[in-house]
């Protein structure tokens, strides 16, 4: 898998050893900018841990943590909103 002692070993976790060129999808690259191109930064993300069709543990569970950080802080955000309008409109 990572091609040890030969010409195109893998260097390091990010490197990619086979040539793979992803497209963006039509529907992402039209909704990307309205959503203030969270798609294409979590995507960047999402790559730099998997690399050829390989996941690491430590950093997939560290993307996946910061994910669920993000999805809280804007739980969290939404009910503070929500529940503030009620208040003023109550």
């Amino acid at each position: 898998m990572n091609f040890a002692g030969q010409p195109a070993a893998r260097l390091n976790r990010q490197q990619a050893v086979y040539d793979t060129e992803q497209h963006r999808s039509l529907l992402i690259t039209i909704f990307s900018p309205a959503l203030f191109f969270a798609p294409d930064v979590h995507l960047r993300k999402l790559e730099s841990v998997f690399v050829d069709d390989m996941v690491n543990q430590v950093p997939w569970k560290a993307f996946i943590n910061q994910l669920q950080e993000e999805w809280r802080e804007f739980i969290l955000y939404v009910r503070g909103h929500s529940s503030s309008e009620t208040n003023s409109h109550g």
